[in-house]
């Protein structure tokens, strides 16, 4: 029976150790999916006004800062394509899993929604995963202290499917 995986990366060594033990595992066997999901943020507003009380001045620098905004955002998730999910790919090849076998997902979460975790979740109820594999810890101590550690929480929520939390 052809199992679908998803693995939750945020570029931590842990996510990468996952990344790891899932290509170990299913190297040699029929997997249908592997899904590589990564959750990123858009910045957060970086002004909503200028300042300036001339309008059309007020206007151009808002279409201005926009632009490059815009642009900010596409080098960074370029760069997280590269490096992270690149990456990744690069450990099931090495394997010998085939490429049609591992595709990526990305997320970008507005400010507001800062909960990976239930990003987690959603994804995997929605995807019908049988397995969510991530890295124990990406977050640091202090986070983790304050909001809970992501695989805590994805894994007391996931009851229809196996959690794999490698550290």
């Amino acid at each position: 029976m052809k199992k679908k995986i998803l693995i939750a990366l945020d570029g931590s060594e842990s996510s990468m150790k996952a990344v790891e033990h899932v290509a170990d595992v299913i190297s040699g066997h029929k997997v249908s999916e592997v899904t590589l999901f990564h959750v990123c943020f858009d910045p957060p507003s970086l002004l909503e006004h200028g300042g300036s009380e001339d309008r059309d001045e007020e206007a151009a620098l808002s279409a201005h800062l926009h632009d490059e905004l815009t642009r900010w955002i596409e080098t960074c998730r370029n760069r997280v394509h590269t490096e992270i999910l690149d990456r990744a790919r690069q450990v099931f090849r090495d394997r010998g899993v085939a490429d049609e076998v591992v595709t990526v997902r990305t997320q970008v979460l507005a400010e507001a929604q800062t909960d990976v975790a239930s990003s987690i979740i959603q994804e995997a109820r929605d995807g019908g995963y049988d397995a969510v594999v991530l890295g124990r810890r990406g977050a640091s101590a202090r986070r983790e202290f304050l909001f809970g550690s992501i695989s805590s929480r994805v894994t007391h929520h996931l009851d229809h499917c196996a959690v794999w939390v490698v550290s």
